[in-house]
């Protein structure tokens, strides 16, 4: 496990307190809980992390770069506001699923995105940075 894959893996374990986090091998994590969706009903989600599909930094700079995204708020209800990325190395952002599969994909114009995630059906989705470098973010759509 990579200096990064054990960071990341000591983040999901702060930011999970009160969630189940199950650990299925050195490098996959699974992640369920409950949210309330709008009408206050309990739902369920849960979500899978490959750190093999996370790319290792190569210097200590480009690993704080990733962890200076921010999205909020989180829980959304209709715009997400993606901030804190450079343009430069950023050249997609894309929103996928809890599945995988990606629902849009851009090339961002500025370091702060505004998405609109109103027609999104609720549940958990990740964002996700690519190019020079890389960030990962998740979020849940109410």
């Amino acid at each position: 496990m990579t200096a990064f894959s054990k960071h990341f893996a000591a983040y999901m374990r702060s930011t999970c307190a009160g969630k189940k986090m199950l650990r299925e091998s050195s490098h996959v994590y699974v992640v369920s809980g409950y949210y309330l969706d709008e009408l206050g009903n309990e739902q369920f989600y849960q979500t899978k992390f490959d750190l093999t599909d996370l790319s290792t930094p190569t210097s200590i700079a480009e690993e704080d770069e990733a962890f200076r995204v921010t999205i909020y708020p989180n829980p959304v209800t209709s715009v997400l506001t993606i901030s804190g990325f450079s343009v430069k190395d950023i050249e997609v952002v894309s929103i996928l699923d809890n599945l995988g599969r990606i629902v849009d994909s851009f090339s961002p114009m500025s370091p702060t995105v505004y998405y609109d995630c109103s027609r999104l059906p609720h549940g958990p989705y990740h964002v996700k940075g690519t190019g020079q470098a890389s960030f990962s973010r998740q979020f849940i759509v109410r």
